[in-house]
């Protein structure tokens, strides 16, 4: 009886390991999302930055056009980038929480 049960947690928590490395590779999926994410923010504060300066020295048209353009064409690779990962993520995050659940119910 005591060789079937530690049969039967060794095989649990093996189960548990590999699993959590299976579906641990979530994390880069994260890091892109995360340097797209930043990225795009530093720009829109780099931009108003440079709107307040400019609006001081009365170059609002010139750099309202340039600013617009520049934004436009470098958030919208970024947040096709951001939401080309974002259902991997999900679903990585998704599989890891139904895996988890079936091994320590499987455990109890």
């Amino acid at each position: 009886m005591c060789i079937h049960l530690r049969r039967f947690h060794l095989y649990g928590y093996s189960m548990e390991v590999f699993f959590t490395l299976f579906v641990s590779n979530r994390t880069k999926y994260r890091v892109i999302m995360n340097q797209a994410d930043n990225e795009c923010g530093s720009r829109a504060v780099d931009s108003f930055i440079n709107y307040e300066t400019v609006k001081v020295f009365f170059w609002y048209n010139f750099i309202s056009i340039l600013t617009t353009k520049n934004l436009n064409q470098k958030n919208m690779t970024r947040s096709l980038k951001y939401m080309k990962t974002l259902p991997k993520k999900q679903f990585s995050r998704f599989q890891l929480s139904i895996s988890d659940k079936a091994l320590l119910s499987h455990l109890d």
